[in-house]
């Protein structure tokens, strides 16, 4: 199985699937059977995730946004701005 933005040229792999499905089916398959995740948050080098999901773990909708990659140089606390 291959996940994330080259998945598609991966020739070793049987299958492939968004980043966004592997993540809510990861929580299908590991979250406690009590407790119900409604949000998966992904924050990445390239980009950040916010996943919606239903009762039963499947996607509602989300959100993507692009992130600006941080050079070496530059501290965290620059990048956050006026949070």
């Amino acid at each position: 199985m291959a996940t994330g933005y080259s998945r598609k040229i991966l020739s070793i792999a049987d299958d492939d699937i968004s980043e966004i499905t592997a993540h809510a089916y990861g929580v299908r398959v590991t979250a406690p059977k009590e407790y119900r995740p409604g949000m998966i948050i992904d924050i990445g080098g390239q980009d950040s995730k916010i996943i919606y999901l239903d009762s039963q773990y499947s996607i509602k909708n989300f959100t993507k946004i692009f992130t600006k990659p941080l050079s070496r140089t530059t501290p965290i606390t620059s990048s956050l701005g006026n949070i």
